[in-house]
């Protein structure tokens, strides 16, 4: 333990920790983190099994852009790239959206999608769940460092 200014501090690995702190806000903080981890989990899970029967498929990108969309009194920009698959002899198009940071795929090269056998132009959506592992897994350390935090104020 080291002395700061005023504060009492305690180091639980790389964190330091003010012996000051109330506990209610640390459980707070953990609960609000451990919901923020349930929720996204269930919307990956949810994603998965509503489309456990789609079939991998190859498709190849036949173009990509942007599109200018009003949102809330400004204009927003949406990436996509038009997708185009065939599949039981038929040539079906997808638009997909893609997010900035995730490289963009370039025109004509190949990319695996899900597609629904019954009804081959349902295209299982996938472009959100890399921001959703991201955050599940920021919520998950968050939610570990506040548990040592929330043990070494009980000690």
């Amino acid at each position: 333990m080291e002395k700061n200014g005023n504060y009492l501090l305690d180091k639980v690995g790389e964190i330091q920790v003010n012996k000051n702190l109330n506990p209610k806000i640390i459980i707070i903080l953990i609960i609000a983190s451990f919901l923020m981890f349930l929720f996204f989990s269930i919307s990956i899970i949810s994603i998965f099994v509503g489309t456990k029967d789609y079939i991998k498929v190859n498709a190849t990108v036949i173009d990509v852009g942007h599109d200018k969309v009003p949102s809330s009194g400004r204009e927003t920009i949406s990436y996509y790239a038009n997708l185009e698959y065939e599949y039981g002899g038929k040539k079906y198009q997808h638009k997909q959206t893609l997010y900035m940071f995730i490289s963009y795929p370039e025109i004509n090269s190949k990319v695996n999608i899900y597609i629904d056998p019954q009804s081959p132009s349902n295209v299982r959506n996938t472009s959100i769940i890399p921001i959703e592992v991201i955050v599940i897994l920021i919520s998950l350390i968050f939610n570990i460092a506040m548990i040592k935090i929330y043990l070494k104020l009980k000690e």
